[in-house]
């Protein structure tokens, strides 16, 4: 829900301008404009049942429905498509001279069986549409110049991710436990 809202002082305002409050600030949000219509409730209380029963139908206040949002990847068809084994090969044989000077020999057997080992756990977990659209995103930023960060949280913990070029952080170089990415 919080990719879909912005959270406001006293309030949710979901991006289909609808207000999603909690039974006892109503009142507030009545004497400050917002249309009984445009509210969604964490939970319809007796008053507001009452209430409801009084008032037009277009004038009752709802309690929080299902949200019919389409969370089908919406992806262009050449990233619907591609073979992540193969884009990631193709990144890390680009990126091999670059490497190879910064890894011990021991790195660069990691390195290698990092990304096996990742590429597994992300398809175990059906988590392959994800890195599709990862790639997507990072070569749509790349293409416009779009200035995105260098790393934060967890997500530094990924190999694949890093070679991918979300973050800037070599968790191989750094010894980052893959676990620290995929914990349960």
């Amino acid at each position: 829900m919080k990719s879909l809202s912005v959270d406001l002082e006293d309030r949710i305002l979901r991006f289909d301008g609808v207000s999603i409050i909690s039974p006892e600030e109503v009142v507030a949000a009545l004497l400050r404009g917002v249309k009984p219509s445009e509210l969604r409730l964490t939970h319809i209380t007796p008053d507001i049942e009452l209430f409801n029963q009084n008032v037009d139908d277009q004038l009752k206040v709802q309690g929080i429905g299902p949200i019919n949002i389409n969370f089908e990847w919406q992806l262009p068809p050449y990233y619907q498509q591609l073979d992540i084994y193969a884009k990631i090969g193709e990144i890390y044989e680009k990126r091999t001279e670059e490497l190879y000077a910064e890894y011990s020999q021991q790195q660069y057997d990691a390195s290698l069986e990092r990304i096996v080992a990742e590429l597994a756990e992300f398809e175990r977990r059906g988590m392959v549409e994800l890195l599709r659209t990862i790639i997507y995103i990072v070569d749509t930023f790349r293409e416009k110049g779009v200035v995105w960060g260098v790393g934060r949280g967890s997500s530094c913990a990924s190999y694949v991710l890093f070679l991918i070029g979300l973050h800037c952080v070599d968790c191989v170089k750094f010894e980052i436990p893959l676990t620290e990415f995929f914990h349960d």
